[in-house]
């Protein structure tokens, strides 16, 4: 193991900084909540105003029109899957230093996050081990946020985040010209997102695992041993690594 290995993994475990990026990331989760909080009444007040005048469909009932409704194509609610992975549930500082030091992350990885949020995952990592890091997420405030977080945290030259449905078909999602630029040079794959999801990603997963490419880590919400081999697994943190993701989709 390098100086600089011992050095972060060192930071990792040590309880200052975690508890300094605990507090970084609590404020980042309230200011983002700010944001989609203001988001939906603006949304609910364009959607009460575009309606006044319009008596051919009267509501059901007096209070249908008042009814908040999804935003960000039902990223916020958390009863509709639609074209978003998970609802917007931050990942907490300590998972975030486990989960740096579990994927062995270094300098000359690139790491991926898919439904990236805040950004929170790419910040520490870079901070961390001194990666380069790319976010997606389907929810243009939660970009926003996160560049903003690269900015104030001196770390844009590192990292990249790009408004993108990580859920479309796979064809089209293997064309994207972000795979031949950002994503060229992944070689972890983060991932916190729900089972019954997961499958969407399949042959994104597949095809930046072949031939040992790349390596994916999951939390709290794992694949089972016909869809990828398991590589290690921490049960404190519950996170999953796996070193092949098989494309389930293939033959469907």
């Amino acid at each position: 193991m390098s100086d600089r290995d011992t050095s972060y993994r060192e930071k990792v475990n040590s309880t200052s900084y975690t508890t300094a990026l605990e507090n970084r990331l609590y404020e980042q989760s309230e200011r983002l909540e700010e944001l989609h909080m203001e988001a939906a009444i603006d949304a609910q007040l364009t959607d009460i105003v575009s309606s006044e005048g319009l008596n051919d469909k009267p509501p059901l009932n007096d209070m249908d029109h008042l009814a908040p409704k999804p935003i960000f194509d039902n990223y916020v609610n958390p009863n509709s899957v639609a074209n978003c992975l998970s609802p917007y549930v931050p990942t907490t500082a300590a998972k975030i230093a486990k989960f740096v030091e579990f994927a062995s992350l270094l300098e000359s990885d690139v790491l991926l996050d898919i439904g990236c949020g805040d950004g929170r995952i790419c910040v520490s990592a870079a901070r961390l081990s001194g990666c380069r890091a790319v976010g997606i997420d389907v929810s243009p405030l939660c970009i926003a946020m996160a560049r903003e977080l690269a900015r104030e945290e001196n770390l844009e030259d590192r990292l990249s985040f790009f408004e993108a449905d990580a859920t479309i078909d796979p064809k089209r999602l293997l064309q994207s010209p972000l795979l031949e630029s950002d994503l060229k040079d992944v070689t972890v794959i983060f991932l916190y997102t729900y089972p019954t999801l997961l499958g969407r990603l399949f042959p994104l997963l597949a095809k930046f695992t072949e031939n040992g490419k790349a390596r994916v880590v999951t939390l709290t919400y794992h694949l089972s041993q016909s869809m990828a081999n398991i590589a290690k697994r921490d049960e404190e943190f519950d996170l999953c690594l796996y070193n092949r993701v098989f494309d389930v989709t293939s033959n469907e």
